[in-house]
């Protein structure tokens, strides 16, 4: 016979045995804690690779691109101040040809080097982290052997150094509808 009589039955589990369920209840939420805080600082993407943070947005609306005038994507001016038969040093133009469109960059017809203008293929979503990773390859972007529709979307680097997203919403012989977005540039 044990001589318990009378004494508490946890008095003589171990330190472990008593605190152990309040121990790993605390580790998993400092582990829980710790990769919350990596997660902020050091975003993935689905694919892995990291993302861009965005910076505010500078500008969103409308903008209805009519062919043969250019754009000041920076400025803040209710229509966007256009240039009328030219688009020489504003960010962005819509032109036609017959059965080719195209959305032409600021350098288009400056004479000056650098690309400006990026097409986003249908796959691609109309994030500023796209704008960022897209191929600015050239002065003119457009879609191959077909005309500008709804589902294009286009990137454009700004004279101010601001990137810009223009969606397609509507297409018509000779105007472009788009809802753009304009980032304040990091």
């Amino acid at each position: 016979m044990s001589n318990t009589a009378g004494r508490d039955p946890g008095a003589t589990k171990s330190f472990w045995h008593r605190y152990s369920a309040a121990l790993i209840g605390a580790g998993g939420a400092v582990l829980a804690a710790v990769v919350a805080l990596v997660g902020v600082y050091f975003p993935r993407s689905n694919d892995g690779e990291t993302k861009v943070d965005a910076p505010r947005v500078y500008r969103h609306g409308d903008l209805r691109l009519r062919a043969g005038t250019g754009y000041d994507l920076d400025s803040l001016a209710t229509d966007w101040e256009p240039t009328n038969g030219g688009w020489s040093g504003q960010d962005v133009a819509y032109a036609t040809k017959g059965v080719h469109d195209w959305v032409a960059g600021r350098n288009a017809r400056s004479g000056k080097s650098g690309d400006s203008v990026a097409a986003l293929d249908l796959k691609t979503p109309r994030t500023f982290d796209s704008c960022v990773k897209a191929d600015f390859g050239a002065e003119e972007a457009a879609p191959r052997d077909e005309k500008i529709n709804p589902k294009w979307a286009f990137c454009v680097l700004t004279s101010e150094g601001r990137y810009a997203l223009l969606e397609i919403v509507s297409a018509r012989e000779g105007v472009l509808n788009t809802q753009v977005t304009v980032w304040h540039e990091k």
